[in-house]
């Protein structure tokens, strides 16, 4: 007997999306298992329809077989014999798996971290997933998608690109049962992922499909608000461009939920006002512009552990990189114009470093589940309060300090 304990995301959202097979949307810290609280319904679905789909099959063959016997033939007391010799080749061939869930992703780490999570929790099941990201071979994820994989988890560019191909497995997607999109107000923000709107126009081409479809929306920072940043600001003025309204905690929710073609979602948040985990300690250095490298070079010496830096562009992270190796301190470098082999390595050997250093853009600010980080520092301030709370979000993970 084994015994699970669910955190409070998990146990929100696992029984209505089982049992009510209702749509899900959900804001929940960061750390706090939003993985597994849209994973396990999914997987719970799939398995349920293969069965009833094998069942069915089961006794149509059955059927058909008993529909093939005679009892005599002539008085003779004699029974037909049907395919003797060579066995039908057309018949023993398995019919096409259909996909069953599609989960994006807007970052190939986090869907290369999504997969790993629900190729564990299948292990014993015949359910198989594969994950798509660009940067990687399309040629073998096109060998990947002839094994027909149950779930496809991917980033919406890679997606799209080979969704154009015509590829085969994902030509029929809009008849999909379970979407998932993780850390969704990111995902469609203005002018981000352009590639993510057509996949929802694709998908959402059917009202009845769209219907009968299970969706999940989850993010830390669903319902969070915010005005804009003073730069962006400055940039709409220069550029006499209208004040944008900045939309409310319900506005935000109503808008992702016509955009996903959500029905009647069942909406979960268990975050807190600041957005952080209670288990977060934060603290603040006051210093000249000057004195930043001078430090942080002195913390990284003084409060050893595995540690994650994040800076605003990649020319901030390569030129800490070049001044920290020459300081002996031995970073590793994670940016988007990495390429993405480099990119898992340097991520595999931070976690398997206690006291590795990582220098990171915003890539990694989100949904990176990397165990035991004990400090992140905002060597630049970041953008906007979400992009903090994300960033800070990579430590205090779990019920961990």
């Amino acid at each position: 007997i084994v015994n699970v304990k669910f955190v409070i995301c998990q146990r929100l959202s696992i029984p209505p999306a089982i049992k009510g097979r209702r749509d899900i949307l959900g804001a929940a810290e960061t750390g706090s298992g939003k993985t597994l609280a849209f994973g396990i319904p999914i997987i719970d679905g799939i398995l349920n329809g293969v069965n009833n789909e094998s069942n069915t099959t089961d006794g149509e063959d059955s059927a058909s077989e008993s529909d093939q016997e005679d009892g005599d033939i002539d008085g003779l007391g004699c029974v037909r014999v049907i395919n003797l010799g060579k066995a039908d080749k057309t018949h023993q061939q398995r019919p096409a798996q259909k996909l069953w869930a599609l989960i994006l992703t807007p970052t190939r780490e986090l869907a290369v971290q999504v997969k790993d999570h629900l190729v564990a929790a299948l292990k014993y099941t015949d359910i198989k997933v594969v994950a798509l990201v660009g940067g990687m071979s399309m040629q073998k994820q096109q060998r990947l998608l002839k094994r027909q994989p149950h779930i496809v988890i991917a980033t919406p560019g890679r997606l799209w690109e080979l969704i154009s191909q015509g590829e085969p497995h994902l030509s029929n997607i809009e008849d999909i049962r379970y979407l998932a999109i993780d850390e969704t107000d990111r995902m469609t923000e203005v002018n981000h992922f352009p590639e993510l709107r057509s996949l929802l126009e694709r998908i959402n081409i059917d009202p009845v499909k769209q219907k009968q479809r299970q969706n999940f929306v989850f993010s830390a920072t669903l319902t969070l608000v915010h005005d804009l940043p003073l730069h962006t600001k400055l940039k709409n003025k220069k550029k006499n461009k209208k004040k944008e309204l900045v939309l409310s905690s319900s506005d935000k929710l109503k808008k992702l939920v016509n955009l996903i073609g959500m029905t009647n979602p069942k909406i979960i948040d268990v975050t807190k006002k600041t957005g952080t985990s209670e288990l977060l300690t934060e603290s603040s250095i006051v210093c000249s512009l000057e004195q930043k490298d001078y430090y942080l070079y002195y913390f990284l010496v003084r409060h050893p552990g595995r540690t994650l830096v994040f800076c605003n562009s990649i020319s901030c992270v390569r030129r800490m990189a070049s001044l920290l190796s020459l300081l002996g301190v031995r970073p590793l470098p994670l940016h988007a114009n990495m390429l993405q082999k480099q990119r898992l390595k340097n991520l595999e050997r931070f976690r398997d470093s206690p006291d590795g250093l990582l220098l990171a853009t915003d890539v990694a600010a989100r949904g990176l589940d990397i165990p035991n980080v004990q400090h992140v520092i905002h060597y630049q301030v970041p953008r906007t309060s979400e992009t903090y709370v994300h960033r800070s979000g990579r430590t205090a993970r779990a019920n961990n300090e």
